[in-house]
């Protein structure tokens, strides 16, 4: 084979090599990361109907919490709706990770403790009661959680029906286009 023809077909594989090193590079990050995501979410402690949460549960929390906050909200609210489509033929199963997505999100965004009724929003069906409302007569828009000094409690366990219907890219959304991220660099389990 000639000189000249050995240098065009490599010239060709290596255009081939880039255009495919490429095409990995946009693709692969983003699906590794979704999947490390949704593997972390797993592992989150259960919002069960008792108001107690345990220390390794918190930090696992807000270590999730950390790892959404450092992604792509695209990429972190795509990864979270498919989180919860997977679970969509299993009810029982739907409820406990829709609590676990609810909680995150709490944690992800520092939602105000104190509001109006007027400014409280809902993206799930979960009974809320008293629990949602501070001394003061304000409500806890931040319901279930409230936070002290860096220390977050639940104020409330898990009620109401299970497989809510929870709407995670609306609950997402709407958080982030009215919240800022949380900082959790001071968080004391």
């Amino acid at each position: 084979m000639p000189r000249s023809s050995r240098v065009v077909i490599y010239g060709v594989l290596a255009l081939v090599a880039v255009v495919l090193g490429v095409w990995l590079i946009k693709r692969v990050p983003p699906a590794y990361a979704r999947y490390q995501l949704q593997r972390m979410v797993r592992k989150i402690e259960p919002w069960t109907s008792s108001p107690t949460y345990s220390a390794a549960g918190w930090t696992h929390l807000v270590k999730t919490a950390k790892a959404i906050q450092a992604m792509d909200h695209k990429l972190a609210e795509a990864a979270l709706d498919a989180h919860l489509r997977g679970f969509a033929n299993k009810p029982a199963e739907l409820a406990d990770e829709e609590g676990k997505v609810f909680l995150l999100l709490r944690v992800v965004f520092d939602v105000p403790e104190s509001g109006s009724a007027a400014q409280r929003f809902a993206f799930a069906g979960w009974t809320r009661g008293p629990s949602e409302l501070n001394p003061d007569g304000t409500l806890n828009l931040a319901w279930p959680l409230a936070w002290n000094q860096g220390r977050p409690r639940l104020v409330a366990g898990r009620s109401g029906p299970e497989g809510s219907r929870y709407a995670v890219g609306d609950d997402y959304a709407y958080l982030r286009y009215h919240f800022s991220r949380r900082d959790l660099s001071s968080f004391q389990p």
